[in-house]
């Protein structure tokens, strides 16, 4: 019996119309992280403490000590930006092995990946020698006010060797935007102007540029005090100074903004390395999988997706992996 041949990649559809772009999304969660394992055992700890009281596994009693114990290690400051397991290591390696038998799909030309260091990690292990990784500050998790969920400055990131490969440009671009909001309660339209001239004639940031951006993260608070959480969480200038904690509608208008990475790029396979809340976001609501069950750690899904240049909106998506 002869084999199988691998099931081909559906033409695009955008050939030849100008309004539309076709991308193959490769989607991929984190690995596992220190706090993901902390989570379980105090999961199960909680359990037993509970069956040994008489309660049952279903009991709302265990079922409400269970999940306040899994509330306790979330809001542990020792889980600050919380970094990968040593099986969220493993899981990244295997993700790269996966894809790599994938020879019937376009490599990603470009990655996205949020600026958390599990995602990272992830990234480093996933693309260990990619040459266009963009760290992105959209594609963090939705803003919850947790420790796990806070970042490390973009100076400090990428100062480290598994990142130094990674462009964290935008990133520090956007903190300058953040601290120039929270010093002066907003920036000219003159200032924002000038970041994205800066940013869309990808100029070197050196010089003065360079020097701003280090002294504004080294020596402001936003990054380095957990308990700021009110600044550490801006995402821009139009963000209301109060709002530390988003809720599902703020994380689908921030999902939304995935479209114009896509449509800035000249690529056309792109890969977006992030988290579960936003994986889930954005798959069942932009990308029309309503659905689609949750990510599992450092699992890959593919997709074809035809956008609508105008309008940023999916007009056809098919699933390939």
């Amino acid at each position: 019996m002869a084999p199988s041949l691998p099931e081909p990649v559906p033409d695009s559809p955008s050939d030849g119309d100008p309004t539309l772009r076709t991308f193959t999304l490769y989607l991929i969660r984190h690995g596992e992280a220190s706090h993901n394992v902390e989570e379980k055992l105090a999961q199960k700890q909680a359990l037993e403490e509970c069956i040994a009281q008489g309660h049952s596994p279903d009991d709302p009693v265990t079922k409400e000590k269970m999940e306040q114990a899994r509330q306790a290690i979330l809001e542990n400051p020792d889980f600050f930006d919380a970094r990968l397991s040593d099986l969220g290591k493993e899981e990244a390696e295997a993700a790269r092995a996966l894809i790599e038998t994938w020879g019937d799909l376009p490599v990603p030309q470009e990655v996205f990946v949020s600026p958390l260091q599990r995602t990272l990690q992830t990234a480093s292990r996933v693309f260990p020698d990619h040459p266009n990784i963009h760290v992105r500050e959209e594609l963090r998790e939705r803003l919850t006010g947790r420790p796990a969920d806070n970042r490390f400055s973009s100076t400090e990131l990428s100062r480290r060797d598994s990142f130094k490969k990674f462009s964290f440009k935008h990133l520090r671009l956007n903190s300058i935007v953040n601290d120039l909001a929270g010093i002066f309660g907003g920036t000219s339209s003159t200032d924002l102007q000038e970041l994205d001239r800066i940013e869309e004639k990808d100029e070197d940031l050196s010089g003065t540029a360079r020097s701003s951006v280090v002294s504004f993260e080294s020596n402001s608070s936003l990054h380095h005090n957990v308990t700021n959480t009110r600044s550490l969480h801006r995402l821009g200038s139009s963000c209301n100074a109060d709002e530390v904690v988003e809720d599902e509608a703020k994380l689908r208008e921030r999902t939304f903004k995935v479209f114009k990475l896509l449509l800035e790029s000249e690529h056309d396979s792109i890969a977006l390395v992030t988290h579960k809340g936003y994986l889930r976001t954005l798959e069942r609501g932009h990308l029309h999988q309503p659905n689609a069950r949750q990510f599992q750690n450092c699992e890959v899904r593919v997709y074809q997706a035809t956008i609508h240049v105008e309008r940023k909106e999916v007009e056809r998506i098919v699933r390939l992996k």
